[in-house]
């Protein structure tokens, strides 16, 4: 049996550090989308791969449960991306 995991704002930076966005533990939500948008900006085709993995192994873990401002967060890369591609 597979637990779904909440992921909340704090795990959701910790991935994003993993990335290599430059977060501080405890930013807030308004810190994390400037950050996340400066680094889509500039993001290389595979680093925009990696945002796209990451964010779906983290569906995946939890099975849908995120804060809504994680899902708002992750909808905002997603729609980043989506313009940067075009």
């Amino acid at each position: 049996m597979m637990i779904a995991e909440l992921i909340d704002l704090e795990d959701f930076t910790d991935r994003l550090r993993e990335l290599g966005l430059a977060l501080p533990v405890g930013a807030d939500a308004t810190a994390v989308k400037a950050e996340l948008e400066d680094w889509l900006g500039d993001a290389s085709s595979e680093e925009l791969n990696a945002f796209e993995r990451m964010v779906a192994t983290l569906e995946a873990k939890s099975g849908g449960m995120m804060l809504p401002i994680v899902v708002a967060l992750i909808a905002h890369g997603r729609g980043l991306i989506e313009h940067y591609k075009n």
